[in-house]
C-alpha cells in the first residue's frame, strides 16, 4: 500500500526462511536496527544493551560493562553463554568489545548529554570524553562550552 501511494511498481523484498528461535529473531532485529541510517550512538547502545539483557537476562549496565572487561581480559572466565552473547553482539555490530564498552558507557553520562549525542549536537568524540570525564561540575561546565 504505502509502495503504491509513493508511486513505486516494485519495492526490494528478502524472503527469510521461517525463523523459530527467539535468539535468531533478536538477532535479525539488531542487525535491522543497527543498519539504520539515522541510528545516533545512544539508541545504539539501547538496542545493544537490550538485546545484550534478552540474551542474558535483566543485567544492570555496570554487569555488561563488567562482562566486556573479563572478556577482554580472560574470556575463559565467563560462563560460555555470556562470552557467546559477547561474541554475537561484536560480530552483528562490527564492533571492538573495547568499542563496545565505549558505547555502553555513553549510556551513563547525564541525560543533557546523552540527549546532545541523540540529536548530534555533539559528536562521538566529545560522547567519549565527556564518559572518560566522569559527572560534576567540570562535566557541566565543559557541556557548556561544547553546546554554545
Amino acid at each position: 500500500m504505502a509502495a503504491r501511494f509513493l508511486g513505486l511498481a516494485t519495492v526490494p523484498v528478502r524472503v527469510l526462511p521461517t525463523i523459530e528461535r527467539r535468539e535468531d529473531v533478536l538477532s535479525l532485529q539488531l542487525i535491522e536496527n543497527l543498519q539504520r541510517e539515522d541510528l545516533n550512538p545512544i539508541d545504539m547502545a539501547e538496542g545493544l544493551q537490550t538485546f545484550f539483557q534478552a540474551w542474558q537476562g535483566d543485567v544492570s549496565l555496570d554487569e555488561i560493562l563488567n562482562v566486556l572487561q573479563t572478556y577482554d581480559r580472560d574470556r575463559n572466565r565467563l560462563p560460555e553463554d555470556v562470552a557467546a552473547t559477547v561474541a554475537v553482539i561484536a560480530k552483528i555490530s562490527g564492533k571492538s568489545t573495547t568499542s563496545l564498552k565505549r558505547l555502553f558507557a555513553f549510556l551513563k553520562l547525564p541525560d543533557q548529554i546523552k540527549e546532545a549525542l541523540r540529536t548530534g549536537q555533539i559528536g562521538v568524540p566529545w560522547g567519549y570524553l565527556f564518559a572518560a570525564s566522569g559527572s560534576g561540575r567540570r562535566t557541566d561546565r565543559l557541556m557548556d562550552l561544547v553546546v554554545m
